[in-house]
């Protein structure tokens, strides 16, 4: 029963990077929860800044440990040359579908106001 209690292994700035090394673990085979330290998110309004314990089972302690050691030793992988030149190339795309949804959000706020001032119009002549 000792074995199934739950044990701190790692505190990590923010819920992402708890997350990320529950995934991990998960990957290795190790169960894992993840808890807010403190009052929790409407504790303090803000969920982004509070700090997250990262828990497993007693029995998987050195395991988890070992794993997350390992992922923090590796270091973040560069996109390869093609990748890099077909996020290039979707630059313009992306800036392209931008000016699409602005120019949309504005033709949407110009047809609502003439129809409040076409019904502003109306309505009084309705109701004489």
């Amino acid at each position: 029963m000792d074995d199934e209690r739950l044990v701190k292994v790692a505190v990590y700035e923010g819920e992402p990077l708890a997350r990320l090394a529950e995934q991990r673990l998960l990957d290795a085979g190790v169960a894992s929860v993840v808890r807010t330290i403190g009052p929790g998110p409407g504790g303090w309004g803000v969920a982004a800044s509070l700090p997250y314990a990262l828990y497993v089972q007693a029995r998987d302690k050195e395991l988890a440990q070992e794993v997350l050691e390992q992922g923090e030793a590796t270091s973040v992988e560069r996109p390869s040359p093609p990748e890099e030149a077909l996020l290039a190339e979707a630059g313009p795309q992306r800036t392209a579908s931008r000016r699409s949804v602005v120019v949309s959000v504005i033709l949407f706020i110009l047809v609502a106001a003439l129809l409040i001032g076409v019904v502003e119009s109306l309505l009084p002549r309705l109701f004489r």
